[in-house]
């Protein structure tokens, strides 16, 4: 057993190939033969039904009928890219990260975090002696298990497993002045922004991928990044052309200052604004990560991932540019649009993650945002 979790009806078991969740009964741990118990670091043999959910298989209406003592497996060390191998899921995992917001929730400490590129959740128990002010913005080492795959979700078992590695060098607090504008935001240092100073901002949705808890908006003066995992209601139906009002903290991102959300609502629909036309420079400088940016390639290759995105890789020159359209389940391909098409992106750029590919990674809004370009292109 890796990990359980009674308050929530959870727990999770691990053989020599994989983990897998259980889902624990009405009374859970009382469910048993024999007076035998589910509990952390025991060696287990579960009667239990077998359950097909979206996020895999799992076992129900469990019944230990042995349990013994033994020693809990190490976390294994991990690249932020593992974590989103759904065969992860139940392992005792440890890997380094950013906090990039904090709060608390049903009495447990959650935590949004990044690791080269990677977004991923922590939830704390009996987060007592942790401040989530000091952790902002801090490089940490984190042990737990992983309980979810996508967006990555760690359940850490106590507050010792979170050690600090490097702290946040936070300059003066500013005044309690709201920052109104995307630019004034990215204008701070990535201390600064760690000091979570008060944001209030009205934009234009220009991304949004719940698979992947991503949402970028613009307003008049550029645009940012936004998480929406430190929301403190569940997340509206955005769409791409949404006019939203954001409420929340700054936050230290991983290549320029973002948003922690806190409110977020719709004040109306709308249609996405104008994107810039780059060149293949620009965009591989990260000077235009966050913006809504258009470039022009030919496609080497298209498809659909496991998240139910029309994933593309274009070629611009010397680069290769993989691009992620959202929500593209049920929708056709669109005719014509495979290897060797020349065609027009309007997107949101990411700034490249250098050390898992090379390139410059492209979220585009929504299908209808590619097309052919003129003979010219």
């Amino acid at each position: 057993v890796t990990d359980i979790d009674s308050d929530r009806g959870l727990a999770f078991i691990a053989g020599r190939q994989r983990a897998i969740p259980v889902l624990l009964t009405r009374g859970g741990l009382g469910l048993t033969r024999g007076g035998l118990g589910l509990a952390a670091a025991r060696r287990v043999t579960v009667d239990a039904r077998l359950e097909q959910a979206a996020s895999g298989i799992r076992l129900i209406d469990p019944a230990v009928v042995r349990s013994e003592a033994a020693t809990l497996t190490a976390a294994a060390i991990v690249d932020a890219g593992d974590i989103l191998d759904p065969h992860q899921i139940g392992r005792r995992l440890e890997l380094a990260a950013r906090v990039q917001g904090g709060g608390s929730r049903d009495g447990r400490l959650q935590l949004s975090m990044t690791s080269h590129g990677v977004q991923l959740e922590a939830e704390v128990r009996r987060p007592e002696h942790l401040d989530p002010a000091v952790l902002v913005g801090a490089v940490v080492r984190v042990r737990g298990v992983i309980a979810a795959a996508s967006p990555p979700h760690l359940v850490v078992a106590s507050p010792a497993d979170v050690e600090i590695v490097a702290r946040a060098q936070r300059p003066a607090a500013r005044s309690g002045t709201s920052l109104t504008t995307a630019a004034s935001i990215q204008a701070l240092s990535a201390d600064e922004a760690a000091a979570g100073h008060p944001v209030h901002l009205i934009a234009r949705v220009t991304a949004y991928d719940p698979a992947w808890t991503v949402l970028f908006v613009n307003d008049d003066t550029r645009g940012i990044f936004v998480f929406t995992t430190s929301l403190e209601h569940p997340m509206p139906p955005v769409r791409p052309g949404d006019c939203v009002e954001i409420a929340g903290e700054t936050a230290p991102g991983e290549f320029a200052p973002t948003i922690a959300a806190r409110q977020l609502t719709i004040r109306q629909r709308g249609e996405l604004p104008r994107a810039r036309p780059v060149t293949l420079d620009q965009l591989l400088s990260a000077r235009e990560d966050s913006q809504f940016v258009e470039i022009a390639g030919v496609v080497r290759s298209a498809g659909r991932d496991q998240k139910h995105h029309l994933a593309l890789e274009i070629v611009n020159a010397r680069e290769r540019i993989p691009a992620f359209v959202p929500a593209f389940d049920g929708i056709a391909m669109p005719a014509g649009l495979g290897a060797g098409a020349v065609v027009r992106l309007q997107g949101v750029d990411r700034a490249p993650d250098r050390r898992r590919c090379r390139g410059a990674g492209r979220s585009v809004p929504t299908a209808g945002q590619h097309d052919r370009p003129p003979a010219r292109f």
